[in-house]
């Protein structure tokens, strides 16, 4: 069952990345505001929202990408497995709060309203962070692998929940456009 999960989660980090691509692409005249803007390049409604959603989809990608090579190294780690259990647990929750630090901090920086999108990315973050809290505590300090399958599950609903509020305004974008130019 983790291959599968592994298998799923590489899917979705690489439609993600297609996501932050694709905002890249299709946004060609907003491209470095959105890398490198700051609030004056933001005057209406959409531009935040774009700008945001942007960010959410950016954070996200990197972060599972990076943190995800870290806890493969961790798991290779020549140390006590319970210790190990402790470490990987405890990465993966500050993973998830690292996000949500992130992505408050480059909205303020930026000048940028919190979209629907990117709150609700927080808080599928801040789950994720209470999931993986409790996995370190049963699994990690107590020894209880009855929670191991439910949590993989309920982590990995959350990655797919993730993607699909990320990948929604690209694809709403996208409609719209493809529509216009049928009609």
């Amino acid at each position: 069952m983790n291959e599968f999960i592994d298998l799923i989660s590489w899917v979705l980090k690489a439609l993600m990345l297609l996501v932050v691509v694709y905002l890249l692409y299709y946004f060609k005249q907003y491209r470095l505001g959105l890398l490198f803007g700051r609030s004056g390049s933001l005057k209406t409604r959409d531009d935040h929202e774009l700008h945001s959603c942007f960010l959410a989809a950016l954070v996200t990608l990197v972060f599972y990408v990076l943190f995800q090579q870290l806890l493969d190294y961790i798991v290779t780690l020549p140390i006590e497995q319970m210790a190990l259990r402790q470490i990987y647990h405890f990465i993966a929750a500050c993973t998830s709060a690292s996000i949500i630090i992130t992505l408050t901090l480059l909205h303020a920086v930026r000048g940028c309203t919190f979209s629907p999108v990117a709150r609700f990315c927080c808080y599928l973050q801040f789950l994720s962070m209470v999931l993986k809290t409790t996995q370190l505590i049963v699994y990690g300090y107590m020894d209880i692998v009855a929670f191991n399958s439910v949590f993989s599950i309920l982590i990995l609903t959350i990655t797919i929940v993730q993607f699909i509020l990320v990948a929604k305004y690209p694809l709403k974008i996208f409609m719209i456009n493809k529509f216009a130019r049928e009609s």
